[in-house]
């Protein structure tokens, strides 16, 4: 019988966020060591190691299709990989740090949020400014499947907000924090 041995190092720091990919085969975790580990979710072994980031790894989204992961930082970039094969497919250097990467269902649309607020169309990445701005920062952003509205805040923001996608029109302000 031969024996294999395979040494899977995950992270060596604390992990910020844990995502199933769309046909739940994969799970992929973003830590505090600058890494995105994609693991295979029915034996437990670690797939890849996504390297890249230069800070801290904040959250992770797949793609509708299961083809593309993108990760946000706080090196103000949002990277997009091609996890299967470790292969990193684009990386887009942002003016502020995103903390939260959100595809609609669709897949042509990605909201992030951090010390702004923008809608990247995809896959040709053209930015769309709102004009929401935080107190410190969002990290979280949450869409209604039908996209009419964006619900943005943070523990640190205090605030909830709760925008109209079509307008770009503040509907509505929490007076209590939206966590992730």
């Amino acid at each position: 019988q031969e024996v294999e041995l395979t040494v899977q190092t995950g992270h060596t720091a604390s992990l910020n966020d844990v995502v199933f990919s769309p046909f739940d085969d994969f799970v992929a975790t973003a830590g505090n060591d600058n890494k995105v580990v994609v693991w295979d979710f029915e034996s437990g072994k670690q797939y890849k190691v996504l390297l890249g980031h230069e800070d801290v790894v904040h959250q992770l989204c797949f793609h509708p299709d299961n083809e593309i992961l993108i990760s946000s930082s706080a090196d103000s970039t949002i990277k997009f990989w091609e996890y299967q094969t470790g292969d990193l497919k684009e990386s887009l250097k942002l003016d502020f740090h995103p903390y939260s990467v959100k595809f609609n269902d669709s897949g042509d649309k990605i909201y992030v949020v951090g010390e702004k607020a923008v809608i990247l169309s995809y896959p040709d990445l053209k930015i769309e400014s709102i004009s929401l701005s935080p107190k410190k920062y969002f990290s979280t952003v949450e869409v209604t499947s039908d996209e009419k509205y964006m619900l943005l805040g943070g523990k640190e923001e205090h605030l909830g907000y709760l925008l109209d996608l079509q307008s770009l029109t503040l509907v509505k302000k929490f007076t209590h924090p939206i966590l992730n």
